[in-house]
This record gives structure tokens, sequence and C-alpha cells, in this order.
């Protein structure tokens, strides 16, 4: 009907939310410096989490664990039963000028993958929150940002940072397999089969998952403005500007 069902006063509102079919819950950090677990049905809160932050990213559920990064740097791994905090993370940004945002931490294998607006990218052990390597994609120039959500394959995982490339790297270590420097991107990342399809500011890129060369380029008229993510469709690539 449209009718509303149920609502939830927040200040300075929330940019992020993960529903949990599982539970019929919905987790998201709000603006207000709190991490809720709200009822999808009722809109009764659950538990709630003090951030001290806002929050630009929606949080990850995998199994009886959220995780959840908030805008200060701060990694939270929470239990989704209960709320308690599992383990923190906290780390300061290192340069003055960032994009406002943050990434959905990614979950494979038992590790937790997030990166930060000072152009690091880390890999946490999911259990206890211990950093098993970081890579650092900053390049000295305005913005080092990594707020593109990654992609996850068998081999790698692909990541991009704002300014400059995208990078395949080695789930275990962190190593570089590959580097394509076409341009940075703040837009999730997409694998369709054997191909990346990568919107940056300039164009849309269909690149070769195992070399990392461009396949195809698709131009962007600047009359539309800038693209979101791409989504593949019946062989097709389709993406609203």
């Amino acid at each position: 009907s449209g009718n509303k069902v149920w609502d939830l006063p927040l200040r300075n509102g929330l940019e992020g939310i993960y529903l949990d079919s599982e539970t019929g819950s919905v987790f998201f950090g709000s603006n207000n410096g709190q991490f809720y677990n709200i009822n999808a049905t009722t809109g009764v809160v659950q538990w709630n989490f003090p951030l001290h932050s806002e929050s630009t990213a929606a949080p990850l559920v995998q199994g009886n664990y959220i995780f959840h990064l908030a805008m200060n740097g701060t990694l939270f791994a929470f239990e989704k039963d209960s709320g308690r905090a599992l383990w923190v993370k906290a780390r300061q940004a290192k340069d003055a000028l960032t994009i406002r945002g943050t990434t959905q931490p990614m979950f494979s294998d038992g590790v937790v993958y997030v990166g930060y607006s000072d152009g690091y990218f880390i890999a946490y052990n999911a259990a206890d929150g211990a950093p098993l390597w970081e890579k650092k994609f900053a390049d000295n120039k305005k913005f080092n940002d990594v707020d593109a959500r990654p992609a996850i394959t068998e081999k790698c995982i692909l990541i991009a940072n704002y300014t400059d490339s995208l990078f395949c790297l080695n789930k275990k270590t962190g190593d570089t397999l590959w580097q394509m420097s076409e341009g940075g991107s703040s837009q999730p990342i997409v694998v369709d089969r054997q191909e990346v399809i990568y919107s940056t500011d300039k164009a849309i890129l269909l690149v070769d998952l195992a070399s990392g060369k461009v396949k195809k380029t698709f131009a962007i008229d600047k009359k539309f403005g800038l693209p979101t993510a791409a989504v593949p469709s019946m062989g097709q690539v389709r993406g609203p500007w």
C-alpha cells in the first residue's frame, strides 16, 4: 500500500544498512555515533553500541559476526546476537585530506579485508582481529582513499584506490599479482565470470581478470555525470549515471 509501518528518528540520519534475512534484523551505523540492531518488521531497537563516530558504509554480517568500519577509521567486530564487541581495531588516518566515505568490509576464508582513507588496505584474522598483512596504496597525490568496495575471486582480491589504479592482490600475502593504471574509482568493483567491470570517472573498463589487461573501454559522456557501479545482465553491462 505504501503506508508507513514504523519509523525511527535518528539525528543526522544514516548512510548504509545491512538486512539480515536470517534474523529479520537491520544492522547499521548511524551518524549520531551509534550502531544499531533493529527489528525490520517492528522497528524496535534490539541493541545498540556507541561508536563515537559517524558511519558512511554498510556493515557486513558473517555468521554470528558483524564487521563495521566507522568513519574515524575504527573497525568493530560485534557478536550478532548480543551486540557485544568481540574486538576493536582503532586506526587514525595519516593524511589531512580525504574523501568523505568508507568502504564495507569484505570476508573470505576467515579473513576480514578493509580499506582505509590513508591509502592502506589491511587483512585481519576474523576471530581475534590480528593483522595478517597490509598494503600501502598511498601515492602522495591529493587523495589516497581506498573507498571502493573490493571484489574477491578464487585467486585474488581486487582493490581500487581513489586516484590511480586497480590492483589484484594475493589474498593470503597481499602481494601484487597485477596492477592496471587507467584511473581510480570509488565505486564497487564488479566481477562477471573472467572479466572485471571497473567504473572510473572517465570510462567504464572491461578488464581481463587473469592478466589485468583492458579488453574494452566505454567512454563516458560528461553531460550525464559520473557512473555508479555497473551491473552485468544477460551479456550486457548496465549502469545509471
